[in-house]
């Protein structure tokens, strides 16, 4: 739990019995932002786990991809770090996941205009969400051209398809 059970027993607020039974060995992990580097690492088994349900193997991290990440405060822990990695595997293009291919908090994090929703409000989706509506955008802007709507993106028209494809644009 991210809570504190025996505050919440105390308070009445959790059953007893129940917090006995799972302290055995208390376990404090250190939220994420508080060890970033463990972030690389995290992020191999990541996508080692992700390569299993059917992603591309051969993908690599930027350098600027890669430093978004590790400055970044990760305020869902490691749920929220999955969801990232995930979202820039989709995004990736030629093997590389690249900054513009992360979700748009993280991407905007140092320019202080990111505007994180708090973490009792935060969807698992929201990052594919952003993906969706990124590319519905410049559909919708170029009319439907895809090639035109590629550029708006600054990717290859293949790319658009293929993201178009894994988020079930198509």
């Amino acid at each position: 739990s991210n809570q504190n059970l025996r505050e919440l027993v105390d308070a009445g607020d959790f059953r007893a019995d129940l917090y006995y039974r799972l302290a055995v060995i208390p376990v404090e992990i250190p939220a994420l932002r508080d060890r970033p580097g463990d972030i690389p690492l995290l992020i191999r088994f990541i996508c080692d786990q992700l390569v299993s349900r059917g992603y591309p193997d051969n993908l690599d991290c930027d350098k600027e991809a890669m430093q978004l990440m590790m400055d970044y405060p990760w305020p869902g822990n490691v749920r929220e770090l999955s969801n990232a990695v995930e979202h820039g595997m989709i995004l990736a293009e030629n093997g590389q996941v690249k900054a513009s291919a992360l979700p748009y908090d993280i991407r905007h994090y140092h320019s202080g205009t990111s505007t994180q929703p708090s973490q009792s409000t935060a969807s698992p989706a929201t990052s594919l969400d952003d993906s969706k509506q990124e590319i519905l955008d410049a559909l919708k802007a170029s009319k439907g051209n895809r090639a035109e709507a590629a550029r708006k993106l600054g990717i290859d028209r293949s790319t658009l398809w293929r993201r178009m494809h894994r988020l079930e644009l198509v």
